[in-house]
């Protein structure tokens, strides 16, 4: 059996064009003889959509046709079950690819001629559904791949529209670029290095993370765990990622499009200027994940809160989203009278312009600049 694989990063074709390819070979072919269903069709290019759509199997990535094997197994090794290859399966069900896996033991390690065969038999060739790294090292990106990086490379784009429900016809290529990308740097990259990075394998006091994962504690959880609660608990991992990285997808634009004309400079004296960002309620919980898409001037947030003491939270900036320290911390004014918590992080009030005031006082209160205020410069 032939797979038909795609490499996110290398594969890049114009749809429209491969959808004039595809609507011209379906009518050479007498796909379409059929008048009743060629009257579905409101004209040429939708010809492609209305036959992809009749056949879940097939899927348009990039200007390529993915024709996937639904519901094959995926055969790896017995013994000690791995991250790695179970990481693998996880992907492979959640995008519809796998419906079983089928652990071999070692003296039965041969390949099937249908199935997807990962961490065994010394074969990385994604066409023929071998995904082994044992053979040699694999670094694609700087990075050490083993079972489960190589198979999301290839088949992580079918679990990624299965979980947000994508229509496969008319594919973002940036959004799934994007999502693919962050679960990626933030979860598989981990499972990785646990298995293949020497550096990690060797090295008692090296750590191993994706993003926020750290990669042990989830070993320890696994190997207590029986074969499907593993995988459950993978999926949960991996779909939790990606609705994450949808989120953070809708930030960026958000940041991209919209950001500068909610934020409003306010100068505090010698030069000095306060950012606060008035942020759309929807973001609140997506922000702190997409610090590296707001600007460098934006020293305060203030958003709509869940919070029961207060209905709206006004949110001191950090210096990068690898600290905690804070660009200006919020400090404590006599005619407050919402709450603090204690780390200057963050403060609730019920009055949007109290919270705005706060944030100036806090900021004044640090570069010991003139009370007189002015947001001369409006909306930036």
């Amino acid at each position: 059996m032939q797979y038909l694989c795609l490499k996110l990063k290398h594969i890049i074709m114009l749809r429209e064009k491969i959808k004039e390819i595809l609507c011209s070979y379906l009518l050479v072919t007498g796909t379409f003889e059929d008048d009743t269903f060629r009257a579905e069709v409101n004209d040429y290019t939708d010809i492609a959509s209305v036959w992809i759509k009749s056949n879940p199997e097939l899927l348009v990535f990039r200007g390529n046709l993915i024709h996937r094997e639904p519901f094959c197994p995926f055969y790896t090794h017995g013994g000690q079950k791995h991250l790695d290859e179970f990481t693998a399966f996880a992907i492979l069900k959640m995008g519809g690819v796998c419906d079983g896996i089928r652990r071999l033991e070692q003296g039965k390690l041969e390949k099937h001629p249908t199935g997807i065969h990962g961490d065994i038999l010394g074969v990385y060739d994604p066409s023929d559904g071998m995904f082994d790294h044992h053979h040699k090292e694999i670094i694609l990106d700087g990075f050490y791949r083993a079972t489960a990086g190589l198979v999301w490379e290839h088949y992580g784009v079918f679990a990624i529209c299965n979980v947000m429900g994508i229509n496969f016809v008319g594919l973002d290529d940036k959004y799934i670029e994007f999502i693919s990308d962050y679960v990626e740097e933030n979860f598989i990259r981990g499972i990785d290095a646990n298995d293949a990075d020497p550096k990690f394998r060797k090295g008692a006091n090296a750590t191993c993370s994706g993003g926020d994962v750290v990669i042990p504690s989830i070993i320890d959880v696994f190997h207590a765990l029986g074969e499907s609660s593993c995988i459950m608990m993978l999926e949960s991992i991996i779909e939790k990622m990606i609705k994450q990285a949808d989120e953070l997808w809708e930030f960026k634009k958000y940041a991209q499009d919209r950001l500068r004309f909610d934020l409003t400079q306010f100068n505090i004296g010698l030069g000095r200027w306060v950012g606060v960002l008035g942020m759309p309620s929807e973001y609140r919980l997506t922000w702190r994940f997409g610090l590296d898409f707001i600007p460098s001037d934006v020293d305060f947030i203030i958003t709509e809160s869940n919070h029961p003491g207060a209905s709206k939270s006004l949110l001191a900036m950090p210096l990068n989203k690898n600290t905690r320290d804070l660009k200006i911390p919020i400090i404590k004014q006599e005619w407050f009278n919402g709450f603090i918590h204690l780390s200057g992080f963050i403060a609730g009030h019920d009055d949007w312009g109290q919270l705005e005031k706060l944030a100036i006082a806090s900021a004044i209160e640090k570069y010991g600049t003139s009370s007189q205020t002015d947001n001369s410069s409006g909306k930036s």
